[in-house]
Formats: structure tokens, sequence, C-alpha cells
């Protein structure tokens, strides 16, 4: 993927939409999956980031 932590941040379902190739690319019944593969990419940062925090304090 090749992105910064920032960028991923920035990663929303819109994103994911237009970069799998755009509103027309899926039913708009399953669109609300990009959405959730963005909150899960938001999930794996914090954690990452809280695992890098937790680190540094020891």
């Amino acid at each position: 993927m090749n992105k910064t932590c920032e960028e991923v941040a920035a990663i929303m379902g819109d994103t994911i939409l237009h970069a799998s190739g755009g509103p027309n690319c899926m039913p708009e019944e399953d669109r609300h999956c990009t959405r959730l593969a963005a909150n899960a990419l938001h999930d794996a940062l914090g954690d990452y980031y809280f695992k890098t925090l937790e680190m540094r304090e020891r």
C-alpha cells in the first residue's frame, strides 16, 4: 500500500469506492462495505498507534 499513517487516516469509504472503479463498480446496496473497510483501516491504525505508544512507555 505504501501509505503513511496520515494518508491511511485520510482514507474514507468514498476513497475506496473510487479506487475500486467508482460508484458504478458495485451495486448500491453493497457500497456500505467501502465504509466498513475504511473503518477497519482506521481501527488497525489506532491499534498500531496504541501499541507503539505502549512500547515507548516501557
